[in-house]
């Protein structure tokens, strides 16, 4: 499936991505996740597709057994119009015709019953899949956005200190230049 192949370049993506020190996270290439969830989006209506193409299909050769029941009802309809001349042919003729019937009638529903089944089981596996898919793809994109935020906010406060000492080591600086100035150093 197209879409399982573009969850696995995704994940790799995240294996392969840059750590960054002293944390548990990475960086991730914020054109290259774009990508990936662009397919995912392109990729999502492409499994529907399919799942219709396997539904139509399926109606396909429903419609098929029905015209064949149809076929097999006139060949047993003509077959017993050609027998009606003989009291005891027009009898089997029309046991058989009604066990032809009987059949194509049974084999249709059968078939039908089925196929609906299938059409129903593939559904619910179509749409549970792409359900669960979507409840990925919208976590890691949470989950993705809570650890940037978080990234940004960790090196704020990093850059934040470090302009406190910076500022701190001017200032001593300025106290020594001064002490220097008026001779006392």
């Amino acid at each position: 499936m197209e879409l399982e192949r573009i969850l696995d370049e995704l994940e790799n993506m995240m294996m392969d991505a840059s750590g960054v020190p002293f944390t548990n996270k990475r960086i991730v290439d914020e054109e290259k996740l774009g990508q990936i969830m662009d397919a995912i989006r392109t990729s999502i209506p492409l499994e529907i597709k399919q799942a219709r193409q396997l539904l139509n299909d399926r109606e396909r050769r429903i419609n098929e057994a029905m015209e064949e029941k149809q076929r097999i009802i006139r060949q047993a309809e003509v077959v017993a119009e050609k027998l009606v001349m003989e009291e005891e042919i027009v009898k089997q003729a029309q046991e058989r015709a009604k066990e032809i019937m009987d059949a194509a009638n049974q084999e249709a529903y059968e078939l039908r019953t089925a196929t609906e089944r299938e059409v129903y089981e593939l559904r619910e596996v179509a749409d549970k899949e792409i359900q669960e898919m979507h409840t990925k793809a919208v976590d890691f994109a949470n989950n993705m956005h809570e650890e940037t935020m978080t990234y940004v906010k960790e090196v704020f406060e990093y850059l934040e200190g470090t302009m406190d000492k910076v500022g701190e080591s001017l200032g001593q600086s300025k106290e020594v230049l001064a002490k220097k100035s008026r001779g006392e150093y």
